[in-house]
């Protein structure tokens, strides 16, 4: 969880960086960086991404999901599970496009149910974890 929101936190203060560097800064920083990289973008779609981002906005950075739980499940390893996988769409919604109204698909409602089920009958359940 702290690796990611330490991740945020460097990205938003890329992008202010990003927004005070002059354009020959920006191309030095490109010629410096871009040889260690590896992508199908050419520097010029590079840099043209990076200047547009002189007019975004962070609005907010938080992670997803909203609500979640974490848990080393032995052979799955160390996970993040949604509390409520449903519910926790439903803000992404109200997050990223302002609708207080989504309801969320059935396959969503599915999924939810079955990480439910899973956390709660399952993989958290030390009997059951003894006995495989």
């Amino acid at each position: 969880f702290k690796r990611t929101e330490r991740q945020r936190e460097i990205i938003q203060l890329v992008t202010e960086k990003v927004k005070k560097a002059s354009p020959a800064t920006l191309y030095k920083i490109a010629d410096t960086v871009l040889p260690m990289v590896k992508t199908n973008f050419s520097k010029t779609q590079i840099l043209s991404m990076g200047m547009s981002m002189i007019s975004y906005t962070i609005k907010d950075s938080s992670g997803f999901p909203f609500e979640l739980t974490g848990e080393n499940l032995g052979d799955l390893g160390s996970c993040v599970i949604p509390t409520d996988l449903s519910l926790n769409v439903q803000e992404l919604h109200e997050l990223l496009f302002d609708d207080m109204n989504y309801q969320v698909s059935t396959q969503v409602m599915e999924r939810s149910e079955k990480i439910d089920l899973m956390y709660n009958e399952n993989y958290l359940n030390k009997e059951y974890r003894k006995s495989r």
